[in-house]
């Protein structure tokens, strides 16, 4: 119902942009009728998530919390050997972190649906190997995350095995499909839990 009331607000103040152009700048006339449009109607469906606390659910649900993202690096790297695929995408992602991304670039699509709708992000496909964790454990020590990424995706082949909507902000989503003590071991060394 929030999103309802958010959506219909940011869609009136698209319009009144559109009617007082003095009041709004082009660009806010925009994002608000979009997103404002796309939340009411839409059902705010821009991100699904599905429902993780079901047994039938596709994902364990990792609890949000403070991560270190050097920590986090290192714990993905021993936990998620099998992944073949990494990818990132930010906004404000620093040019020595871009210089990472480009250096272990790995051909192919951007796999996961973009996250961030406006202003449009950098993506990046990368070969997860040990060299790309190793370097990003040590640019995350000298980064804050939003420098590293905002999102995160980890793939084997073509399938997605761990899912982060706004890094170390936010729940992990890691499919069904990884063996439970993995899961179990991984979050352990992130000092959360898991469901």
């Amino acid at each position: 119902m929030l999103m309802l009331l958010l959506g219909t607000f940011m869609t009136l103040m698209g319009i009144i942009g559109l009617i007082y152009s003095d009041f709004h700048g082009p660009i806010n006339i925009m994002f608000n009728l979009v997103t404002g449009t796309a939340m009411t109607f839409g059902g705010w469906k821009l991100f699904p998530v599905e429902k993780v606390n079901s047994q039938e659910s596709t994902y364990w649900e990792i609890e949000e919390g403070k991560v270190d993202s050097a920590k986090f690096f290192k714990a993905i790297s021993k936990n998620f050997s099998f992944a073949t695929t990494f990818f990132a995408e930010g906004n404000s992602i620093s040019d020595d972190v871009k210089e990472c991304y480009k250096l272990h670039r790995e051909e192919g699509n951007y796999l996961p649906q973009a996250q961030t709708i406006f202003p449009i992000s950098k993506k990046f496909r990368c070969r997860f190997s040990p060299d790309l964790l190793a370097d990003l454990t040590s640019l995350a020590k000298k980064h804050a995350e939003p420098e590293l990424l905002d999102h995160l995706a980890l793939y084997k082949g073509e399938e997605e095995v761990l899912f982060w909507h706004d890094a170390f902000a936010n729940a992990m989503l890691v499919s069904r499909h990884v063996p439970e003590h993995i899961v179990s071991a991984f979050a352990a060394e992130l000092e959360l839990r898991y469901r």
